[in-house]
């Protein structure tokens, strides 16, 4: 069993050669033990050398984005398309959800009817309307109050002085 030092490049290339060939296939290129090359994909799998471009999250993506990533998948076969997806950092499933949203969108949006700006005007009238006439209401239910009030005062007064003479 010989015991060999590697430098931190020749490392760096034999993870990149995992990444492309598959380990067992790179263990056989470069004639080292599979469980070696295990070891160094988990320590210099993600080293300053090998980073990538960072993904961001999912939810942090704008529908711009999200329409954009939907076409071009579109037509792409399931190699490509897995790329593009571990390139991005989403999964199957977002783009689907992303599908279903932008279908049902277009739906929503094909079945509303157009803003009318007369329409909107009566519509604001009419609430504009019933605001007054629940208001008048209000004010008429508390001068009927204001007058009973009165009138329970006067009764008390009127039976004060009765009372005295």
């Amino acid at each position: 069993m010989r015991s060999e030092v590697y430098s931190k490049e020749f490392k760096d290339a034999a993870v990149k050669k995992v990444i492309k060939l598959g380990p067992s296939k790179a263990a056989k290129e470069l004639g080292l033990p599979v469980s070696t090359i295990f070891g160094w994909s988990k320590m210099y799998g993600m080293s300053s050398s090998m980073k990538t471009k960072k993904t961001k999250s999912v939810d942090k993506w704008t529908p711009e984005e999200k329409l954009d990533a939907v076409i071009k998948t579109a037509t792409m076969d399931e190699l490509t398309l897995g790329e593009f997806l571990r390139r991005e950092g989403l999964f199957m499933a977002n783009l689907e959800q992303w599908k279903t949203d932008l279908t049902n969108g277009l739906k929503s949006a094909a079945g509303r009817p157009r803003k009318d700006p007369e329409l909107f005007e009566l519509r604001k009238r009419r609430r504009t309307y019933k605001r007054i006439k629940r208001k008048d209401k209000a004010l008429a239910e508390f001068a009927a109050r204001v007058v009973l009030l009165k009138k329970a005062i006067f009764c008390l007064e009127w039976t004060r002085t009765i009372s005295v003479l």
